[in-house]
């Protein structure tokens, strides 16, 4: 495509430039620095890019190497591609964090699966699930029970996730429409407004054991989808599956 941006600018056709690639809106490590590798994939292009929140420019720090950023703190970095011809692409900004690892809890008496609530009625937010629930149950895996309408529903999944190895693990929420995903009560990802066939992910900390897991999803109209695949360092990127999904059998409730 190199060539082919240089044809779209002697034609002075607008085009898609790609941002600078090598992180993610929001990154966390349990070190005490990270080194950050900037890529957009075109020969031609520069990367500029900024540590103080504004946004980069020509003026800005070029890109020649990779970056340490030291986490005494959080860090906020922006980059932006530019091309021979002064276009330019959006804003990357990526938050660095250093966390600590979530720690497990040890549960007795669990069985297989989440427990759901079904929430009839039609929602803007997963904020609004609350109130009385039509249908309760369980579920062997991360997905919408089969007794679902086919639009204007509410939906929470609760339950306990075991991890396998301590990591640093990313989550893939897929959904149409809202959702968001918690680990241990913390929003891991967010993917709150109403959107079609979207694809958001959220990274956590995560020591081997159980740790809770929530999910809440609402439905407006047409397709209606929901599932979550998770990856580390020690896990290829897949499904999460039944065999790692619990709920408490003692509470026969969800968690939350």
């Amino acid at each position: 495509m190199n060539e082919q941006y240089a044809r779209y600018d002697a034609m002075h056709i607008n085009y898609r430039i790609p941002y600078p690639s090598g992180y993610c809106p929001v990154n966390i490590t349990t070190d005490d620095s990270v080194i950050v590798t900037l890529d957009n994939e075109l020969n031609k292009s520069r990367i500029f890019y900024t540590l103080d929140g504004s946004f980069p420019d020509e003026q800005s720090y070029l890109y020649t190497s990779a970056i340490t950023l030291v986490l005494d703190k959080e860090k906020l970095l922006k980059s932006v591609t530019i091309m021979p011809s002064g276009c330019k692409s959006v804003t990357m900004p990526g938050i660095f964090r250093k966390v600590k690892m979530k720690d497990p809890t040890q549960y007795d008496n669990l069985e297989k699966g989440l427990v759901f609530r079904l929430y009839n009625g039609t929602f803007a937010s997963t904020k609004e699930l609350n109130g009385k629930t039509h249908t309760d149950g369980v579920v062997s895996t991360i997905a919408i029970p089969e007794q679902t309408p086919d639009s204007s529903f509410g939906l929470e999944l609760d339950g306990i996730i075991d991890i396998q190895a301590d990591g640093i693990y990313t989550f893939y929420l897929s959904s149409d429409d809202g959702a968001v995903l918690l680990i241990d009560n913390e929003v891991i990802v967010d993917g709150e407004i109403k959107h079609h066939g979207v694809i958001n992910s959220g990274n956590a900390a995560l020591r081997k054991g159980f740790h809770e897991i929530c999910i809440r999803f609402f439905q407006t109209q047409y397709r209606k989808n929901l599932s979550v695949s998770y990856e580390s360092k020690c896990l290829e990127r897949s499904l999460v599956p039944a065999d790692a999904l619990f709920h408490n059998q003692i509470k026969g409730s969800p968690l939350h």
